[in-house]
């Protein structure tokens, strides 16, 4: 599998908590067991290194393992989140996925699509044997636009071990800062923490019970202790028992 270190890094962490969706809390343990069951659905659907996957779903720990999946297998990851048919039609023919897979929801479903990888730059990864990942704007002109990335030089960077922290994501999986926030989080033992709105109430009170757990849950990090971290918000230590 492409990039082990991250799945051992991962393991070592246990059962601490890993994403917080919807006030359920998802372990590492059981992050890594739900992505060797997405591994098991792509071997049935015959999804090989190589084959560009759209990832539809939001922040859900289905969405989030489903792209640890893909990593794995060196696959290139399309997410979508929110999008229009009409969007969603463009957006898979631009990216050339030949796979489509629903992350929320039961049951999980891995779609077939006649399509074939044609732009050189994902071509080029594909013979790298290289995870990819493809990210949507709408640029300054307003007309969407695909970025390639190359998943393992993204990668490289969340290798150096850094502080862990109870992170409240305010951007998707279909956004750099969404996917930089899962992985520099679940790198380093933190919790990712979702909400399903974005209003102040909602996510103060999202704030408030993540905070309230920090420190039991990462009593065992290195200094410097466990903190919460949001966008925009303030990074506090937890209170002293002294």
């Amino acid at each position: 599998m492409t990039d082990e270190w991250l799945r051992e890094r991962l393991r070592g962490w246990g059962n601490r908590p890993a994403v917080i969706w919807r006030d359920e809390e998802t372990t590492y343990a059981e992050l890594l067991a739900a992505t060797d069951a997405w591994h098991r659905e792509l071997d049935a659907a015959a999804v090989a290194a190589g084959e560009v996957v759209a990832l539809e779903g939001d922040y859900s720990p289905r969405a989030c393992t489903l792209l640890l999946a893909l990593i794995e297998r060196a696959a290139v990851a399309v997410p979508l989140s929110g999008v229009t048919a009409a969007e969603r039609a463009e957006f898979l023919d631009i990216a050339g996925c030949r796979r489509s897979s629903q992350a929320n929801g039961e049951p999980q479903r891995i779609e077939r699509r006649a399509v074939s990888v044609a732009h050189p730059l994902t071509r080029a990864l594909i013979e790298r044997a290289e995870p990819g990942l493809v990210l949507f704007s709408s640029g300054a002109t307003g007309k969407n636009k695909a970025a390639l990335h190359d998943f393992a030089r993204l990668l490289e960077k969340f290798q150096r071990p850094r502080p862990a922290f109870h992170t409240l994501s305010f951007l998707l999986l279909d956004h750099i800062g969404g996917i930089n926030t899962l992985l520099h989080t679940l790198a380093n033992g933190g919790a990712v923490v979702t909400v399903a709105t974005r209003d102040p109430d909602t996510v103060c009170a999202a704030i408030a019970r993540a905070q309230g757990t920090a420190a039991s849950d990462l009593a065992d990090v290195p200094e410097p202790a466990a903190r919460f971290r949001g966008l925009s918000s303030a990074t506090t230590s937890p209170p002293s028992s002294s």
